[in-house]
């Protein structure tokens, strides 16, 4: 989760697993993959799958991506922050992280019928580590899953701000 993270924000994301940006992403494959969903847009895999294809981490997160995408500059600083400081987890080969995410989202956008479901979700890891990880789950069919894990350690309350108390993440 972005820094100034607002308690309401935070507490709706433990209990959904759903950060802004999950959400967000989520919104966003649906609108490419499921003709059922109410903003399904037929044309929208596609541009997905091009700016896409077009990025290569480590590269800064693209404001065209994140523009088609929906996120804010808070977020894409966000992302950009996820490949210093996330690991592999232990026993995964040394995958650059942002890049294995890309990857994925790439596979899941292409043309029917290759293209494949993708969920995201947040999680707050316990334990003694204090690097933020990415878990990516991406089965030979079904739902890929990406997973932000973020350590214990890293969720610090700040003091308040117009009314509301920040959480720094």
């Amino acid at each position: 989760m972005p820094p100034a993270t607002t308690i309401k924000e935070f507490i709706r994301a433990v209990r959904d697993r759903k950060s802004a940006i999950a959400l967000q992403l989520d919104h966003c494959t649906k609108k490419a993959n499921d003709p059922t969903y109410p903003h399904y847009e037929a044309g929208y895999r596609a541009r997905i799958n091009t700016l896409i294809a077009a990025w290569t981490p480590p590269d800064p997160f693209p404001k065209d991506l994140a523009d088609e995408l929906g996120l804010t500059q808070r977020d894409r600083n966000h992302i950009d922050h996820w490949q210093q400081d996330a690991s592999p987890a232990p026993g995964d080969p040394a995958v650059p992280v942002l890049q294995e995410i890309r990857d994925a989202a790439f596979n899941a956008t292409l043309p029917p019928p290759a293209n494949r479901d993708m969920e995201f979700f947040w999680e707050i890891e316990a334990g003694a580590g204090t690097d933020s990880r990415n878990d990516v789950d991406n089965p030979e069919a079904g739902t890929i899953t990406v997973t932000f894990l973020t350590p214990r350690q890293k969720v610090k309350k700040r003091g308040p701000t117009l009314g509301e108390i920040d959480v720094a993440i």
